[in-house]
């Protein structure tokens, strides 16, 4: 792709369909022709499986890991404790809210910034939180989640997605059914359907605003959700 960024197969917005109409997409003009390599679209409400293509196949999953960092965090944490942020999290490479080492983060706040504005470093900060100091040990609870959903075809190196698709990878119907998961809970979908969230910078004067990089959120209404992820 010449170096640039295309947006991952799975554009993780999961909308919620309602309707069985969805599964006409493949063959119906009035439908958007669906290009990526892998989808897995289901019914919230019956997880009636509406599409699927290479559904089963490994992919690297980019920013979309945060899904299970975050189901993990909501699951395990307390969302009023501090964190204080280590030398590793404050110099984690990618996109970053721009921690600085020693200073001290809700775990609220870190967990928006993740969900949000897509940053590695909020992402390493909270599994070391919860990982008691080992990001690794968090990423074991990752993997041990993602088993007890069934979701087989997955393997997690690190709590942001920032890493080699042989190493760390899903495949669609894995994402689909540990976002399934996660939109059980009204905390995760408040969280993802948040458009923009005020982040208290140490680098300004001012309060910053922060933008979901979930641009449909803006431009769909019934968008709700959830993860976008980015890969070479």
């Amino acid at each position: 792709m010449n170096g640039k960024l295309r947006l991952f197969a799975i554009y993780f917005i999961l909308i919620f369909l309602v309707s069985a109409e969805a599964a006409l997409a493949t063959t119906d003009s009035r439908y958007p022709k669906i290009i990526s390599p892998s989808g897995y679209v289901i019914d919230r409400n019956t997880g009636q499986v509406l599409f699927s293509r290479a559904a089963e196949q490994s992919r690297p999953v980019a920013s979309t890991t945060k899904i299970m960092t975050g189901l993990l965090v909501l699951e395990l944490a307390d969302l009023d404790a501090t964190v204080t942020i280590s030398n590793k999290a404050a110099q984690t490479q990618g996109g970053t809210i721009g921690l600085v080492s020693g200073e001290t983060r809700q775990v609220r706040d870190l967990l928006h910034a993740m969900m949000l504005a897509s940053a590695n470093d909020a992402a390493v900060a909270l599994a070391e939180h919860l990982g008691e100091g080992s990001e690794g040990k968090f990423v074991g609870f990752m993997n041990d989640r993602a088993k007890e959903l069934g979701a087989l075809n997955t393997n997690f190196i690190n709590p942001h997605g920032l890493a080699d698709g042989e190493l760390h990878f899903s495949s669609a119907k894995d994402l689909a059914t540990i976002a399934y998961e996660a939109m059980k809970r009204s905390d995760f979908r408040e969280l993802v359907s948040t458009r923009r969230f005020t982040w208290d910078s140490t680098s300004t004067a001012l309060p910053v605003i922060i933008k979901n990089t979930n641009e449909l959120l803006d431009r769909y209404p019934l968008a709700i959700g959830i993860k976008t992820g980015y890969t070479n």
